[in-house]
């Protein structure tokens, strides 16, 4: 599965598969024969896998499978565990862990191949900056629409007084003529 996960993360395909199984010492064409045997009719998409439909019907029959349990200072634990897994359990118990502990936890660093911490820090303070950026530059546009409707509405409505005013005038000045 190593070798799958490492080489074929993206495309996962019967070479890919041939070659991880070969890479840990087993005969691809074993697999292969055991595979097309177990299959009733040749669309393995459509066709009934004679080994799975015993399992199911197995699994049907008795129920799910209940893993064993162990409990290690006072913690339960349960699933499919490994000696690995029960091991390092029992080194966390210790207040002072022994030699052979500390040798196993230093052997078990995971390498990371994500995102530093710092990375995702910075990335996040660089949004930050670009949103309050582009809100500035908005309220600054917000604000000149604003600016440039309310001198509009001013206009409008002196221009309005003044066709007013100038009716009134015209009409004053016939009533004087009259």
């Amino acid at each position: 599965m190593h070798y799958v996960h490492a080489n074929c993360r993206h495309d996962i395909n019967q070479d890919c598969s041939k070659n991880g199984i070969e890479s840990i010492g087993v005969d691809f064409s074993s697999i292969d024969t055991c595979v097309e045997e177990s299959f009733i009719g040749d669309d393995h998409g459509k066709s009934v896998n004679q080994i799975l439909d015993i399992e199911n019907k197995d699994w049907n029959t008795n129920g799910p499978h209940i893993f064993p349990a162990i409990v290690i200072n006072k913690v339960a634990y349960r699933g499919f565990l490994t000696p690995e897994n029960i091991f390092q359990a029992i080194c966390e118990g210790f207040k002072n862990a022994p030699k052979e502990c500390k040798s196993v936890r230093h052997n078990e660093e995971v390498p990371t191949n994500g995102i530093s911490i710092r990375t995702t820090i910075i990335v996040i303070a660089a949004i930050l900056v670009c949103n309050l950026i582009l809100l500035m530059l908005y309220r600054r546009y917000h604000k000149k629409e604003m600016q440039s409707e309310v001198k509009m509405a001013a206009h409008s409505a002196v221009s309005q007084y003044f066709a007013i005013r100038n009716s009134e005038r015209e009409l004053e000045s016939q009533d004087l003529s009259t």
